[in-house]
């Protein structure tokens, strides 16, 4: 289910889904995940092992990526990569590091 954030920030359909799941996949280059968008509001992240997850919303794969090494960059350049970093501001500190896969 999208976070009401979402919404309000961003706007609803496919094609923010879409646009939030590139922003993702450019941002997380260094973890070399794969994102795609996955239903009304989800994304499906491949690992570099293979391994693979459905997230229901964006604080789900941002919290994962903080959470395996991910240091977000300090700046975006579009509304997608802004929103991506909002949540990822969101839950820095909060997450426990593990492994990268």
């Amino acid at each position: 289910m999208r976070g009401p954030w979402e919404d309000a920030v961003a706007g609803r359909g496919p094609r923010e889904v879409a646009a939030r799941a590139r922003a993702l996949q450019g941002l997380l280059a260094g973890l070399r995940w794969r994102v795609a968008p996955w239903g009304v509001s989800g994304f499906t992240v491949t690992r570099p092992t293979g391994a693979s997850f459905v997230a229901p919303d964006l604080d789900t794969v941002t919290a994962a990526a903080l959470a395996a090494g991910w240091e977000p960059p300090a700046g975006a350049t579009t509304d997608a990569e802004r929103l991506v970093l909002r949540s990822a501001n969101r839950h820095q500190g909060t997450t426990p590091a593990r492994s990268r896969n």
